[in-house]
């Protein structure tokens, strides 16, 4: 059978994929080159082929768990008796089925044969087994807006639509030499007694897939408001509003434990603002002067 394997590497953790059964991913995969590596030993690894029988067999002898409207798929979630996972991807009439080891460490992605929305369903499996492997290893996968300025990362948080993007964009074109390096989902790392940040190739929909690392500066909770006002907020505040922008899975215990040692260790070592304000000039420089 022939199989095609790459690898990568995003932030710090090495990825790889094995893919069978003659299928082309090459325009799928285009924002992973960036973190193209030499094909080596992985700490995760998928396996991605078509499935050949009907899976839905192992479904029917799971318990469903939770079920998920996602931007192109509904996601249903099962647990099966030896304690595994299956996660079913459902896009109109198609069916694509992702299997874990206990340890997240190996999977099966099996598609089929309609492949509709594949880069969907490629970058949201790989988003998850990343998550679930390496949540234990202070490793966030966080949903995020970040832009660098002086070597610093700083990180914009805030719901869907709150104005994460469009706060990093003035930043761009306000704050001299800062630059864009991710736009929807980066890598969080506390790497010794350092905390940084890292582009991924889940970057939303802004192509920005950059390989690079910045110690982290602050974080910033984004709010609309009236007016521009930027405070500073406690520890308990701090967690409120980072544990929401965390990739996880509430139910697996030591997936959720793992966020949260993280998240401690994190609120103790940076500072944490709320930035309430409108989409203008005026809070680019009020949250720059008051973080920086």
């Amino acid at each position: 059978m022939f199989m095609n394997r790459c690898c990568f590497e995003i932030g710090g953790h090495s990825l790889g994929l094995d893919i069978y059964d003659d299928i082309n991913l090459d325009n799928i995969l285009f924002n992973y080159k960036p973190f193209s590596i030499v094909n080596r030993k992985c700490s995760l690894r998928m396996k991605i082929s078509y499935f050949k029988n009907d899976l839905a067999f192992l479904i029917n002898e799971s318990d469903l768990l939770t079920s998920l409207s996602l931007e192109e798929s509904n996601l249903m979630i099962y647990l099966n008796s030896s304690n595994e996972y299956i996660f079913e991807f459902i896009v109109e009439d198609s069916h694509t089925y992702l299997f874990f080891s206990k340890d997240y460490k190996e999977s099966c992605l099996y598609l089929s044969k309609e492949k509709s929305s594949l880069k969907h369903i490629i970058d949201t499996a790989l988003m998850m087994q990343y998550t679930f492997r390496f949540s234990t290893q202070e490793t966030l996968l966080m949903h995020s807006s970040v832009v660098v300025k002086d070597l610093k990362a700083y990180m914009f948080l805030g719901k869907s639509g709150t104005g994460k993007s469009t706060h990093s964009r003035l930043w761009i074109n306000n704050i001299k030499d800062s630059f864009l390096l991710n736009d929807d989902n980066p890598v969080l790392r506390i790497i010794d007694d350092k905390i940084y940040v890292y582009g991924s190739p889940w970057s939303g929909k802004t192509d920005c897939y950059i390989n690079k690392r910045q110690e982290l500066g602050a974080i910033v909770k984004l709010s609309q408001f009236e007016n521009n006002d930027l405070s500073i907020l406690n520890n308990i505040q701090s967690y409120s509003v980072i544990l929401p922008s965390c990739s996880s899975m509430k139910w697996d215990k030591n997936i959720a434990n793992g966020v949260h040692n993280t998240i401690e260790t994190l609120i103790n070592r940076i500072s944490i603002y709320s930035l309430k304000c409108l989409p203008n000039k005026e809070a680019v420089y009020c949250c720059y002067e008051g973080i920086r």
